[in-house]
């Protein structure tokens, strides 16, 4: 698994892919990486990014993660890539705080772009997602159902699977 990863860089170094700047970031990622790929400890399967449910539906849209496809009433959008994959991690976990860097990871792979870690890209693509939806909502009072959660993340507001409250 080891050997792979350094032929990978390798190669894209040898083919001119890399500029200074991430010659310098794929030397730290063999700082990070190689201790445990050379004790064997690194996974032999990385699935970078989650599979999430098929067709999702709140109660004010649905999503169809397959298709891309964002239904608001008769309103249908399809969803740029990255707006679906975000859309598709919020949906797993509805109700929870993720991560921008989770959301970060789901839309780039670190080891095949690392430049493309600007943490405000995840807030433009949730802007555009937040758009969609108010698109389709005309003016229908919907509230916005991805809440922001200052300085962490986003969380998907689905009252319809929110869980019951211990009783005391």
């Amino acid at each position: 698994m080891g050997d792979g990863i350094e032929k990978y860089l390798r190669a894209a170094e040898d083919q001119g892919k890399l500029n200074p700047r991430t010659r310098r970031v794929t030397t730290q990622i063999r700082a990070i990486l190689w201790p445990a790929i050379a004790a064997g400890d690194f996974p032999q399967h990385v699935d970078l990014h989650e599979s999430v449910d098929l067709i999702y539906i709140h109660p004010d849209f649905e999503f169809h993660a397959e298709d891309r496809l964002l239904i608001i009433g008769s309103y249908k959008t399809t969803l740029t890539p990255s707006e679906a994959k975000i859309m598709g991690k919020l949906t797993h976990r509805p109700n929870h705080v993720v991560t921008r860097e989770e959301l970060m990871r789901s839309i780039t792979n670190p080891l095949e772009d690392p430049l493309y870690a600007n943490p405000k890209t995840i807030d433009v693509h949730v802007s555009h997602l937040r758009a969609k939806i108010t698109a389709g909502k005309n003016g229908s009072g919907i509230m916005d159902p991805i809440e922001t959660v200052r300085g962490i993340g986003y969380r998907l507001i689905d009252p319809s699977r929110l869980e019951p409250e211990p009783q005391p």
